[in-house]
């Protein structure tokens, strides 16, 4: 080959890849803003960069695409950590790298009929491991939160969230290897992507008709006692059908203040509300740390969700079962219980809580007819993080069919029933906000199939990578 030929070639080996790495992270993007007919195209540019065949340039590419996807969504990481919050950005970009740089090992050692699946098995095996199963866990910037506003017809309610992806990812490299015409490959990608989008669009009619209370949620962001009291008088007066109030996370510090209870006792109305429980066998702590309720702590503390019944009187508890990583934010939760109101079975998580499936599936394993979910989101963290974190409530109702209600302190609240449909939400900032709808409580919720194919996928995974190493070193002998 003379040296024209083989610059051209060397060209063409980087502008392809470069060419597929701006799709997969326009795709992404394109997807978050509700243009799902892109969906399909991040794991088809995901599919091309696997095809390189340098594993360290493969894994420099994970690492910018990485950057392209979570340096726009995750800014607000910025305002909280400071430049610390680059090493998250490099984290979370390194389990991209890991995936590209692993498939094009495999892809060495493997068939192309193999390849077909194995790919898509590991994606699903490191997404889940990224987003539920180490210390560094975060699972807001996914592709499958792209269905979000349209969870009841996108099939998370079947595939779940991790799924869906795992199944769009199956189904683009099938089509890659067993459609030998590139006009049918073409047509088939492109119903794929014209599915996605379709599914985005459908709507049903909200649920209104079954058995529940009425809820009624009030936004304060450290609000006072007596602020909290009079927007609980305001919305009696607004709302007088409603049999539990709900107030966010950390709206009190060390249980519910006797005012609060007196008034649950003579309006004989229900109410959940976020506090604080020190844990009075814990040492003490040699210097004040403030939690993020913005209360000093002398010793360590459960974040807590408390219930007070009509007669004042504490009924109900469950702690915070994940804590925000490099906050202050209490001790994990030791056991998760289902609250057994006089409507039925709800499951009680708080904020962070519901952002990890293995934490709300439990709930949903005891049998939860319907979550409840005190939440806080500071207001400093900007109104990108508030309307990120609300990706979560209407993708877990799609998922579970069960109604998701959050409380958050400065917004975004949301009442979603067991469709995804958001019947009432609260602004962002909002202080004294108020909103209200019926929660018809649902059958037992269940749990989409990813839950249950993860397993043998990280098996899978973990022996087709090491079996990789054998079949390679046979190759050299």
């Amino acid at each position: 080959m003379d040296e024209k030929n083989k610059s051209y070639m060397n060209g063409k080996e980087f502008l392809i890849p470069l060419a597929w790495l701006i799709s997969a992270c326009l795709s992404f993007h394109l997807s978050h803003l509700g243009l799902t007919a892109f969906f399909p195209l991040f794991f088809l540019s995901l599919w091309q960069i696997t095809k390189i065949k340098s594993i360290p340039i493969a894994f420099i590419n994970g690492i910018i695409l990485g950057f392209g996807i979570y340096t726009y969504h995750l800014q607000f990481f910025i305002s909280i950590f400071n430049h610390f919050a680059y090493n998250l950005f490099c984290v979370l970009a390194f389990w991209l790298a890991l995936f590209l740089a692993i498939s094009v090992w495999l892809r060495r050692v493997y068939s192309s009929k193999t390849i077909a699946w194995l790919i898509p098995v590991l994606y699903f095996s490191l997404e889940f491991i990224r987003c539920e199963l180490y210390p560094l866990k975060f699972s807001w910037v996914i592709p499958g939160l792209s269905f979000s506003e349209s969870s009841y017809y996108s099939g998370l309610g079947i595939w779940g969230v991790y799924g869906i992806s795992f199944f769009c990812f199956l189904l683009i490299t099938f089509g890659e290897n067993w459609i030998e015409k590139k006009k049918l490959k073409i047509i088939a990608f492109v119903s794929l992507c014209l599915l996605c989008q379709i599914s985005s669009l459908m709507s049903t009619s909200a649920e209104t008709e079954g058995e529940g209370p009425h809820i009624t949620g009030i936004q304060w962001e450290m609000g006072s006692h007596k602020d909290i009291l009079d927007s609980l008088d305001q919305a009696l007066e607004t709302y007088p059908d409603t049999k539990l109030f709900f107030l966010s996370e950390y709206s009190f510090d060390e249980g519910i203040p006797q005012l609060i209870k007196d008034w649950c006792q003579v309006n004989q109305r229900y109410l959940l509300a976020g506090t604080t429980e020190t844990i009075k066998e814990s040492a003490v702590i040699n210097k004040d740390v403030k939690s993020i309720g913005g209360k000093k702590k002398k010793r360590a503390y459960f974040n807590m969700a408390m219930i007070v019944d009509p007669r004042g009187e504490i009924i109900f508890k469950q702690a915070k079962v994940m804590p925000i990583q490099f906050f202050n934010d209490g001790e994990p939760a030791k056991s998760q219980q289902l609250w057994d109101s006089p409507w039925g079975k709800i499951g009680i998580g708080i904020c962070y809580d519901l952002s990890y499936s293995k934490i709300m599936d439990e709930l949903v394993r005891q049998g939860a007819q319907a979550l409840l979910i005190p939440t806080m989101d500071v207001e400093h963290w900007g109104e990108q993080q508030h309307k990120l974190h609300g990706r979560i409530a209407p993708t877990r109702a799609g998922e579970y069919g069960i109604p998701v209600y959050r409380v958050c302190s400065s917004g975004i609240s949301q009442f979603v029933d067991a469709q995804g449909h958001i019947q009432a939400q609260g602004s962002f900032i909002g202080q004294g906000d108020t909103f209200s709808a019926k929660l018809v409580m649902a059958e037992q919720g269940t749990r989409p199939l990813d839950r249950f194919l993860i397993y043998p996928a990280l098996i899978i995974s973990f022996l087709a990578f090491l079996f990789s190493f054998f079949k390679a070193f046979k190759k050299i002998r």
